[in-house]
């Protein structure tokens, strides 16, 4: 078992949603990520969310941006994914995570009363359960490689700020399942690409893990 009290590197993002009639303006502002373009979502559908089961999460997406949504701890808590597409056809953005009192959510639903909140980045406490995948970590340390990715994987891909148990599992050569628990209890993979990185030097390999859920 080891931790990752990583702090979440950044800048604060500034929050703001608005009510109007049957949409939901959102749109951030971080001196790292600049100002992202208005996302919009349906009111009926959020409501009708609400109104049904709480415990999932709330997707949405509007011109090619994604978010989720899940009430936890008295929080609404948001994770942005704005994406930009290149002419190459290749998709580039920022995810961006925050949080928002679960009362002014509410009231911005009820009343329509606009959001302007100030999220700072926190110290995160994930816990990691690695012992079922030790023979496929101990290989992948022996690799340089494969060792940078894995260690950037531990150190960004999980930065959540609470005290989130993650186990990981073998699958497959030298990626693993995972399960989660805590404020974003989920299951899902944290999988080893062979990617290429596009520099001014030409096209290099590069490998690096994602996680699907």
């Amino acid at each position: 078992m080891f931790s990752a009290n990583t702090p979440v590197f950044g800048q604060d993002i500034l929050v703001k949603m608005q009510r109007d009639d049957n949409m939901i303006a959102l749109r951030t502002y971080s001196r790292k990520g600049g100002a992202r373009g208005r996302l919009l979502i349906f009111a009926d559908a959020l409501q009708a969310w609400l109104d049904g089961d709480r415990e999932r999460p709330f997707y949405d997406a509007d011109c090619g941006n994604f978010l989720i949504l899940r009430l936890y701890g008295g929080f609404c808590k948001m994770q942005l994914f704005w994406l930009s597409e290149y002419g190459s056809g290749d998709l580039h953005g920022i995810r961006q995570d925050v949080e928002i009192p679960e009362n002014q959510f509410l009231t911005l639903m009820q009343n329509g009363t606009p959001i302007c909140r100030l999220c700072k980045p926190e110290t995160g406490n994930v816990r990691f359960d690695a012992s079922p995948s030790a023979r496929v970590i101990r290989g992948i340390l022996s690799n340089k490689r494969k060792r940078r990715a894995f260690s950037k994987a531990m150190r960004d891909n999980f930065r959540w700020k609470d005290s989130s148990r993650v186990t990981l599992y073998p699958d497959g050569a030298d990626s693993f399942y995972f399960d989660a628990s805590g404020s974003w209890p989920l299951c899902g993979g944290l999988i080893l690409h062979n990617d290429i990185v596009r520099t001014p030097y030409g096209s290099l390999p590069k490998l690096c893990y994602g996680i699907h859920t």
